[in-house]
C-alpha cells in the first residue's frame, strides 16, 4: 500500500466551558486532522493537539512539520510493511506530535477493522475548587457512571487533601481516584510524606508528584507511596518506559498522542513482561481523535486502568456523523476507519 496524497484540517473546537488546565485555561481547542489517500483509494485520518505546553506545537508549525519534514518521508514506500512508518522517520528528531499522527493515520489506512465491543474510560476533573470538583465527579459518575476519575492536583499540599478527602465523600469508595499533580512540586521529604498521605486518603495512583526521572529520588518517591507512583510526563520514547520500568515504576501512563500508537504498544509490552500497568492517556481530544485511542486500549491486558480518553465530552458537539455514547462508565468501539467516521462538513466549519 503506497501512499498518493494528503490534505491538513485545522479546527479551533469550543468547550462547553472553560477548562483549566494546570499550564493555561482555555475556552477551545487547537486540533489538526491529518487525511491520508491510498493509491487505491482508502482514506486514513488522525488528530494531533496543537497546543505550545503540550505538544510544542501551534497549528502553523503542526502543519508545517507534517508538509516539509514527515509526511514527505512516508512516499514510494510500501507503508504495510511491518514497522514501515517508524522506519521512515527513524531519522526524524523532535517533532513527536507530528510523527505520531502519521503513524496513526497509516494504521486508520490499514485496518479497516478494529477490536469490537465496549471499553471502560475515566474522567479527568481539570481544575477548580474542592467541592466544585467533588460536585462534578458525583454528578459525572451519576450521568455516565464512571468507576475510575483523574483529579488535577499541585497547588498545595493541603489543597491536594482536601480534593481528594471531599471527591471521595462524593463518590464512595468504589470509584477509583487518581490525582494528577504534574510535576509541580520539588522533591525532598515534605513531598514524600504529603504523597503517603494521599495514598492513605485513597488514591489509587498518585501521577508526577514532581519531575520524575529514573533515578534515586524516583526511588525514595515511589518507597514512600503505598499507591503506585504513575509516571506520565517523562515518557516519550520506548526507551523512556524502559529505563523506569528497570527503574522499578509499578505504572505507566502513556499519551500515544506522543509516542504513535506503533511506541505504545512496544511499551505496554515491557510494561507487561515487568508486572507494571499502563494507563492510555489521549491521542486527540475529540471524540474522531480518541477512537484511535480506544482501539489501542482495547488490546491492552484485562485489570489495568481505564483509557483517559473521555475529553471529547468537554466540547460542545461532535467531530464524527455518529457520536458515541458511554453506557456505565464503557464506550463502544467504533467501527471503520476514522477517515469514513469523520464529519468533515462541520471540522470545514471549524477552520479558525
Amino acid at each position: 500500500m503506497r501512499l498518493a496524497g494528503w490534505s491538513l484540517h485545522p479546527v479551533r473546537l469550543p468547550y462547553r466551558a472553560p477548562v483549566e488546565w494546570s499550564d493555561v485555561a482555555e475556552v477551545s481547542a487547537d486540533l489538526l486532522i491529518l487525511r491520508l489517500r491510498a493509491e487505491d483509494g482508502r482514506e486514513g485520518a488522525s488528530e494531533g493537539t496543537a497546543k505550545p505546553t503540550w505538544s510544542g506545537a501551534t497549528l502553523a508549525s503542526l502543519a508545517t512539520v507534517l508538509e516539509g519534514v514527515v509526511l514527505p518521508r512516508l512516499l514510494n514506500r510500501d507503508l504495510s510493511a511491518p514497522g514501515a512508518v517508524l522506519k521512515a522517520l527513524a531519522r526524524v528528531p523532535e517533532n513527536a506530535t507530528a510523527k505520531a499522527m502519521a503513524d496513526a493515520a497509516v494504521r486508520d489506512l490499514l485496518e479497516e477493522e478494529g477490536p469490537s465491543g465496549e471499553l471502560p474510560l475515566s474522567w479527568t476533573i481539570t481544575l477548580k475548587d474542592p467541592a466544585a470538583m467533588a460536585r462534578e465527579a458525583e454528578a459525572m459518575v451519576a450521568a455516565h457512571g464512571f468507576s475510575a476519575l483523574k483529579l488535577k492536583g499541585g497547588r498545595t499540599f493541603e489543597r491536594d487533601l482536601e480534593t481528594v478527602r471531599a471527591v471521595r465523600a462524593a463518590v464512595g469508595p468504589g470509584v477509583a481516584l487518581t490525582l494528577d499533580m504534574n510535576g509541580l512540586y520539588a522533591d525532598g521529604p515534605a513531598l514524600r510524606a504529603h504523597v503517603a498521605s494521599l495514598a492513605a486518603a485513597g488514591l489509587t495512583h498518585v501521577e508526577d508528584p514532581t519531575t520524575l526521572r529514573p533515578d534515586e529520588a524516583f526511588r525514595r518517591i515511589q518507597s514512600a507511596c503505598a499507591a503506585p507512583i504513575m509516571v506520565d510526563a517523562a515518557i516519550w520514547s520506548e526507551a523512556d518506559g524502559a529505563t523506569f520500568l528497570e527503574r522499578g515504576a509499578r505504572a505507566l501512563g502513556i499519551k500515544p498522542g506522543r509516542v504513535g500508537p506503533s511506541v505504545t504498544e512496544a511499551i505496554a509490552a515491557r510494561a507487561t513482561a515487568a508486572g507494571a500497568e499502563v494507563a492510555i492517556g489521549l491521542f486527540g481530544e475529540s471524540d474522531l481523535g480518541a477512537g484511535a485511542t480506544w482501539r489501542l486500549a482495547a488490546r491492552m491486558p484485562p485489570g489495568w486502568p481505564p483509557a483517559e480518553t473521555s475529553t471529547f465530552l468537554l466540547f460542545d458537539r461532535p467531530l464524527t456523523k455518529e457520536p458515541p455514547a458511554l453506557r456505565g462508565g464503557r464506550v463502544a468501539l467504533p467501527s471503520g476507519r476514522a477517515a469514513a467516521r469523520a464529519d468533515w462538513a462541520t471540522i470545514a466549519r471549524l477552520h479558525p
